[in-house]
């Protein structure tokens, strides 16, 4: 595990007594006593036993100007880390009525088909095929001008092939405390109404939600963890970059239609809450797309902005989240950030877009959605910028 001289990276400490920030990558209001062992969405807070020489050389590893690496990125504990699918018997995505499917369903329905239709022209525009000339129909070949002129009825050209978009895209949700309300509610929509386009054009599609959360065993990992840091003498100790549990939620699978999973779809807003490391739940859709046979895969994700986790260093939690991008795009998989109600995605994704309702999204930025996906216009600016 290789330990650190607490001068040498960066992390923030206040004390805890006088109700300062006890983490810096923790978000304002979202902590919970540790020391109580119990369960938290939010994250614990440091112990009373984190001395005031400790907090000093916390204070001090944030005023650092090193920069850690990818490499140094270590996790507490993987073993609570979790994957839930809908076949899950104790964590169950179904979990919402009929009716709520009813009312989504009907949310989004009417924009489905225009979407659909946007989205096969977007993809089609990039599919290279073979054109064959010669043929009585189809488009006129402008290198049979002169024989047309002349009468004769073979001066049309076809694409060889058929309708075949061979895409897969994995549609992943931010369920973080900060996406509560409105803005998991748009995701839900967003992601729906893809999920539902997509499959009318015959692409594979995943819709998956990730957070990050405490469980008791984490907690008292974590406080023998500070115990040991209180009681060394000398100033190097392991750090984290992330302490808390992985969760990823997966409502709806490659192979599964969205008429089996209308229920786990309907729930996605219900899975909302707890802290979010992103760069490890993107790499975990890059794993699951790297599996597909498809000659072009594409990362969607929904979310409203930067990790918020409790970590040791929140500075390497951004940029291993920026280098998760650039590595998904380096295995030939394309990404687009959707941001929900904000820009705050164009710091990690080369391409990205902002929504701010669904009106919004079917209208205006679906067409930025669609130039991407043609490859017409790629890095582009969000206009709320």
């Amino acid at each position: 595990e290789g330990e650190w001289d607490v001068g040498q990276d960066a992390r923030k400490h206040g004390d805890e007594d006088k109700g300062e920030d006890v983490d810096a990558g923790i978000c304002e209001g979202e902590r919970k006593a540790v020391g109580e062992g119990r369960s938290s969405h939010e994250g614990p807070t440091a112990p009373s036993f984190m001395d005031k020489a400790m907090r000093e050389a916390l204070e001090q590893l944030s005023r650092t100007k090193s920069e850690p690496n990818d490499s140094q990125y270590l996790v507490l504990s993987t073993e609570d880390d979790r994957v839930v699918r809908r076949s899950d018997p104790v964590t169950k995505l179904d979990s919402a009525p009929a009716t709520d499917w009813t009312t989504f369903h009907q949310e989004v329905a009417g924009r489905v088909g225009v979407i659909a239709r946007r989205m096969e022209r977007a993809l089609m525009t990039t599919m290279n095929r073979e054109w064959q000339s010669g043929v009585r129909y189809g488009k006129l070949d402008s290198k049979r001008l002169v024989a047309a002129s002349q009468g004769r009825e073979d001066v049309f050209r076809q694409r060889i092939g058929g309708k075949d978009i061979d895409t897969a895209v994995s549609l992943l949700i931010d369920l973080s405390g900060s996406m509560a309300g409105r803005r998991v509610m748009l995701a839900q929509q967003i992601a729906t109404l893809l999920a539902m386009a997509l499959e009318r054009i015959g692409v594979k599609t995943q819709v998956a939600g990730f957070s990050n959360d405490m469980t008791e065993a984490l907690n008292e990992k974590w406080r023998n963890v500070l115990q040991k840091r209180a009681g060394k003498r000398r100033k190097t100790f392991t750090l984290y970059a992330r302490v808390e549990r992985q969760s990823i939620y997966v409502f709806k699978d490659w192979n599964e239609s969205v008429t089996a999973c209308r229920r786990a779809l309907s729930s996605i807003s219900h899975f909302v809450g707890s802290n979010n490391c992103d760069g490890e739940a993107f790499e975990w859709s890059q794993r699951e797309l790297a599996k597909r046979t498809e000659r072009r895969r594409i990362l969607v994700v929904l979310s409203d902005g930067k990790p918020c986790c409790f970590t040791d260093l929140p500075y390497l939690v951004q940029t291993y989240t920026r280098n998760a991008v650039l590595d998904t795009m380096k295995l030939g998989i394309e990404t687009l950030g959707i941001g929900m109600m904000n820009n705050n995605l164009n710091q990690y994704f080369p391409n990205s877009v902002n929504a701010s309702s669904l009106d919004e999204f079917a209208s205006v930025t679906f067409t930025a959605v669609a130039e991407v996906i043609a490859k017409r216009k790629m890095h582009l600016t969000n206009k709320n910028d």
